[in-house]
């Protein structure tokens, strides 16, 4: 998988993002803190896509639910204090940051969204990024 990307010099991604149960929107808080950040989806070739877990019961197109740590994550995430993204499956973020790392084009849709998510992450992505 991650040579895949590695190699390539343009891929697309998305990141599977899921809004904590009762999130409110405030206005002191920025939108992006209140949503669990579960995956993120690439395409190096159509129709080809694949999926990258970001935490435990992960699982594209939502549900796969959650435990008590994914509640837990979840009200942090209210407070307005930190992102709450449940349990995390470290290789699968490291493998994230390597990826977004090189040099290869990265196609964004709604960039500006999902580059904030990953920045309150601590992941800073390189390279040329692209908004369609």
């Amino acid at each position: 998988f991650r040579q895949l990307l590695l190699g390539g010099s343009r891929f697309s991604m998305s990141l599977d993002v899921q809004a904590g149960s009762g999130a409110k929107r405030a206005s002191h808080r920025p939108p992006y803190l209140g949503v669990s950040l579960r995956g993120a989806a690439f395409c190096c070739e159509p129709p080809t896509a694949y999926y990258l877990p970001l935490c435990g019961n992960a699982g594209p197109g939502g549900g796969g639910g959650g435990g008590d740590s994914a509640a837990s994550g979840v009200e942090a995430a209210l407070c307005g204090t930190q992102p709450a993204d449940g349990e995390r499956l470290e290789p699968a973020w490291e493998a994230l940051r390597l990826v977004l790392g090189g040099r290869a084009e990265k196609v964004l849709y709604d960039a500006q969204r999902q580059l904030a998510l990953l920045a309150v992450r601590g992941i800073a992505p390189r390279g040329l990024l692209l908004d369609p």
